[in-house]
């Protein structure tokens, strides 16, 4: 009866021992998936941010001519959730169409300026990323516009885009 209890606890411990070095393999070759599938995903993500940080400035510079394009119209998103708290103007409704019209009005404030930023702090978090800039808009003949802004971005099919954005003008 004991050799039959020690061949059985030694059979259960030889099994408990062979799943878990078999569980630890998989888990191990999984958490190597993971990594791999992380590098490549993280830098689509970074490829991806990259893109979009260009199309934004190519929109911004877009918009201190006074036009708003096909750059403005891409970095933004196309949602009913979309939101623009900008630094001529009160609180706009939402929706692509809302702050569409409301850049067209904007953009048509300007003419012939140049645009440039400087990042001041990011966070790309999954699908969702914000980015704090400030934006310097230059007009001849007159003063610099200095800005400072906030924008939530959210990863699309397409890329990102922006689904909220606050600009303050800044006071010297």
């Amino acid at each position: 009866m004991k050799r039959s209890i020690f061949i059985i606890s030694a059979f259960f411990a030889l099994s408990l021992y062979s799943y878990s070095q078999n569980n630890s393999n998989l888990q191990a070759k999984a958490d190597s998936t993971d990594l791999k599938n992380m590098s490549t995903n993280q830098y689509s993500t970074n490829e991806a941010w990259s893109n979009f940080i260009n199309l934004l400035n190519d929109a911004n510079s877009e918009f201190a001519k006074g036009a708003i394009g096909e750059s403005t119209r891409a970095v933004w998103s196309h949602g009913d959730d979309v939101t623009l708290f900008g630094g001529y103007g009160s609180l706009i409704e939402p929706g692509w169409k809302n702050v569409e019209a409301r850049l067209e009005f904007a953009a048509k404030q300007f003419s012939n300026g140049t645009y440039s930023s400087k990042e001041i702090k990011k966070n790309i978090d999954g699908n969702f990323a914000y980015l704090l800039q400030t934006e310097q808009y230059i007009f001849p003949g007159k003063p610099a516009i200095n800005f400072r802004v906030t924008m939530i971005c959210r990863l699309e099919s397409d890329g990102w885009k922006i689904i909220h954005r606050h600009g303050d003008m800044m006071k010297e």
